[in-house]
């Protein structure tokens, strides 16, 4: 997959980033950039909940448990087994539906909307028409 492989224009606008004095990174290159490289902002929440979606987006196909990327589990090591029997896990959907809830509670609270990039629109859009198109055929 070469997830990990260096992006030598990402290198490059990174260290448009760089101060001289002090060899750190600006502040805006905390920022989030679009493909034409114009500076969008995203809240935490926003963040949190694009986490969320993806998470939910990667249950297994009965639904249950949330399904593992690869080798390993995460931390947990007394699931390292797991992973070539069935390939998914419980308790990433129990921590889903905590960080669920408390988005909700932080929304709730501050009576707030929670603004999203056009991508993450888009893959709600698209969870939510396949979730209704398997609803009608039960």
């Amino acid at each position: 997959l070469e997830a990990s492989r260096e992006d030598k224009s990402r290198v490059k606008r990174m260290k448009e980033y760089i101060n001289n004095s002090t060899g750190w990174y600006e502040i805006e290159a905390n920022y989030q950039h679009d493909e034409n490289g114009n500076i969008f902002r995203s809240s935490t929440i926003a963040k949190l909940f694009l986490l969320a979606t993806v998470k939910f987006a990667t249950r297994d196909p009965l639904g249950m448990g949330i399904e593992y990327e690869g080798g390993k589990p995460g931390w947990n090591d007394a699931m390292n087994g797991l992973v070539g029997m069935v390939g998914s896990g419980m308790p990433e959907t129990y921590e889903l539906k905590v960080l669920l809830e408390y988005i909700q509670q932080v929304s709730t609270k501050f009576d707030r909307e929670i603004m999203v990039p056009d991508e993450l629109k888009t893959l709600i859009d698209n969870m939510t028409d396949a979730l209704d198109e398997l609803d009608k055929s039960e």
